[in-house]
C-alpha cells in the first residue's frame, strides 16, 4: 500500500512538472505574438499590454494548478488566484506602460527599432 502511495506521489509531481513546463512554453509562444502590433501607432505599448495580458492568463492558470491548495480559507483557488496575481502584474504593468509613455524612452527605442532594421 504504501509503495502504491509513493507510485501515485511520483505520478502526481510528474505531471505537475510537465504541465508546469507546457504552461511556460505557452506563455513564451503567447507572448512573442505582441510583435503583430510592430508596425502600428503606439505598437510597444500595445504590445506590451498584450502581452502582460497572456502573461496574467498563465499565473492565473498555474496558480490555480500548482498554488490552489495554499488559498486562505474563504477563497475558491481560482478566486485567489486572480486577486493575487492581479497585485503585482497590473502594478508593474501600469508602471511599465508610464515609462514607455516617456518621450525620451520612446524615442530610445524607436532609435533601436530603426538600427535593427
Amino acid at each position: 500500500m504504501e509503495t502504491k502511495a509513493k507510485y501515485t506521489k511520483k505520478r502526481r509531481r510528474a505531471a505537475k512538472k510537465a504541465v508546469r513546463t507546457a504552461l511556460a512554453l505557452l506563455l513564451a509562444a503567447i507572448v512573442t505574438l505582441g510583435g503583430i502590433f510592430a508596425a502600428k501607432k503606439n505598437g510597444l505599448i500595445k504590445g506590451y499590454i498584450f502581452g502582460i495580458f497572456c502573461r496574467y492568463i498563465c499565473a492565473v492558470l498555474s496558480g490555480v494548478i500548482f498554488f490552489g491548495e495554499y488559498a486562505p480559507e474563504g477563497f475558491n483557488a481560482f478566486t485567489w488566484s486572480i486577486w493575487y496575481n492581479f497585485t503585482y502584474v497590473a502594478v508593474e504593468g501600469a508602471i511599465s506602460v508610464a515609462l514607455l509613455c516617456i518621450p525620451q524612452v520612446k524615442h530610445m527605442f524607436e532609435r533601436l527599432r530603426a538600427s535593427l532594421d
